[in-house]
């Protein structure tokens, strides 16, 4: 598994994501960029300061839930015109719906196959990868693990 860091984040080079039926990477129209959020989630601890007396009333520490950030490209050679692109844009908009259920996610990468339970928070669509005659798009696909555990 390929890792690196991009403006100070831990980023993650992978295969395959797949969501909603739909697969994203490898032998697919679409190619993913590196993946924020694989690593370790932060811990929230819900310690309080006393504020009038010494020490603090210790409470449990959770995990945050998982935010994964996917980078993705449509366009040749996979889809080389304009109108393939453009449809497989749409298809990528349904599988990344806001849902309101947990729903899993699989990501494959360097050999090793995780699943993440959650919801998928959208797809953004990055307007200056919109070009005359140049059938690419580029856009960010967001998924909140709210279990932060990857299974």
């Amino acid at each position: 598994m390929a890792v690196r860091r991009v403006g100070g984040a831990r980023v993650t080079a992978c295969r395959n994501v797949t969501i909603r039926s739909l697969t994203l990477g490898d032998d697919t129209p679409y190619r993913l960029g590196p993946i924020k959020g694989l690593g370790i989630p932060d811990v929230r601890d819900n310690d309080v300061e006393r504020g009038h007396a010494d020490g603090d009333v210790g409470q449990n520490d959770h995990y945050a839930p998982r935010q994964l950030l996917f980078q993705i490209t449509i366009g040749p050679p996979d889809s080389p015109d304009v109108d393939t692109v453009w449809d497989n844009w749409d298809t990528l908009e349904v599988a990344w719906t806001k849902s309101n259920i947990d729903l899993p996610l699989t990501v494959t990468t360097g050999g090793r196959t995780w699943t993440f339970l959650g919801r998928p928070r959208g797809l953004v669509l990055d307007d200056t990868s919109i070009s005359k005659g140049d059938p690419i798009l580029r856009g960010q696909a967001a998924f909140k693990g709210l279990d932060p555990t990857r299974y």
